[in-house]
């Protein structure tokens, strides 16, 4: 056993000298490995970040939300089929009507406006801001944190009051050195009057930005002032999440009888979870992962052609050599693994090259950009056995030419 290891490592010691005496020919070699390994990390740990951040968003959203929608959820291509562009809009008397059901804690119309005039205060402004109108009831259904002030209460709900709520962005570029509540900001020619502003949210579903761009007002203000410019989903709470189920079942029932859907019809609405973000968010990911791979194969197969491309011209360079070791006593067997050995040991450096440049890689994304990323034992294992794979899968073909040589007709090659 002690012989074995013994050598094992005078084989993988002569793959080293080999690589760096070929210093320039062993880094064209071994590229493809380095740029495949390289992509399977850096892809690796973007998603598993962008995994991380999804499940914390999901986790502040709070607990087993569900959605009533138009449109069923999911990623189109194209246009919108013609039966869901014909499905009638949800309407805030649903959402009031849903908040009544006995499985139900609160439910809240969500309506969004996603304005074409800025929003100012005493020339400060800020763009790509998003109104929502919502009730009084929401910081019951969704887990909103609250920096400074208050939620907007029943009264000014059923006055319909000029107020708002504002997200930590919107307050950072209107009032950059002031306190915002109590101040009023301008959002086309009306003013409202902030009375809130919610805490700043690191991590977000998507890729947005959560509500650190969104002005919170109640539903009542935002039908008086935009009525037609309203998109309407529903969201609601059930009393707890083993009444999830039946919450669901109440809500559909409810829909389908407000929207008048005979029995043999199908629901011309939808009703999803958390659960559904969750879905789609892998389907997603999957499709970015199954890329990944394409990309990291394609490098790692140049990689290893140009692999054992090298290892024959190293066998013929070293012919003579080998009739030599045979004619002192090393079997085929030994011949095979010194070169195996030394095909493996040129793609793992490769391979280890690619880990430290994909590491590198994802450290600047996660400093320089909002894009999260996370190093992972699964990636580095992943990568360096598909570097190893590859050696030994390409260096088999030389690694056998050169066991197979006759010592003879070796030892006479100039």
């Amino acid at each position: 056993m002690i012989k074995r290891i013994s050598i094992l490592g005078e084989i993988i010691s002569m793959g080293i000298k080999s690589i760096f005496s070929n210093k320039m020919r062993s880094f064209l070699t071994t590229l493809g490995i380095l740029i495949g390994v390289a992509t399977i990390i850096s892809m690796i740990s973007i998603i598993e970040g962008m995994n991380r951040s999804f499940e914390q968003s999901l986790e502040k959203m709070g607990s087993s939300l569900i959605f009533v929608s138009k449109y069923e959820p999911g990623v189109r291509i194209g246009r919108m089929p013609p039966e869901l562009r014909r499905r009638k809009e949800i309407k805030v008397s649903d959402a009031l009507a849903v908040d009544k059901l006995p499985s139900i804690k609160a439910a809240s119309p969500y309506l969004s406006y996603f304005p074409d005039f800025k929003i100012s205060y005493r020339g400060e402004t800020t763009r790509n801001s998003v109104i929502r109108g919502i009730n009084y009831k929401f910081p019951k259904i969704w887990a909103l944190n609250i920096r400074d002030g208050r939620f907007f209460t029943e009264g000014e709900q059923r006055s319909r009051a000029k107020v708002c709520i504002i997200g930590a962005k919107i307050a950072e570029a209107l009032f950059p050195n002031l306190y915002p509540i109590g101040k009023k900001i301008v959002m086309g020619n009306r003013k409202f009057t902030v009375i809130g502003v919610l805490e700043e949210e690191d991590n977000q579903i998507f890729g947005g930005d959560g509500f650190n761009n969104n002005i919170l007002i109640p539903y009542t203000t935002f039908m008086k002032y935009y009525p037609y410019k309203k998109w309407v989903y529903i969201i609601a709470q059930p009393l707890s999440p083993k009444l999830k189920d039946s919450a669901i079942d109440e809500i559909i029932e409810l829909m389908r009888i407000r929207r008048k859907i005979k029995p043999n019809e199908k629901n011309n609405f939808s009703v999803f979870t958390q659960e559904t973000f969750s879905t789609l968010y892998k389907q997603i990911t999957g499709a970015a992962f199954f890329v990944m791979i394409l990309i990291a194969g394609i490098s790692l197969l140049v990689g290893g052609i140009g692999v054992m491309n090298i290892m024959i011209v190293t066998v013929k360079e070293r012919t003579r050599e080998i009739g030599i070791r045979k004619a002192i006593g090393a079997k085929k067997r030994d011949i095979l693994w010194q070169f195996l050995a030394e095909a493996t040991t040129l793609t793992l450096t490769g391979g280890i090259a690619g880990l430290l440049i994909g590491w590198g890689f994802s450290f600047a994304i996660k400093k320089l950009t909002s894009l999260p990323a996370a190093i992972t034992p699964v990636s580095v294992i992943l990568g360096l056995s598909m570097a190893i794979f590859t050696g030994l899968f390409f260096g088999i073909f030389p690694a056998m030419k050169a066991a197979n040589l006759p010592p003879i007709e070796a030892l006479r090659y100039e």
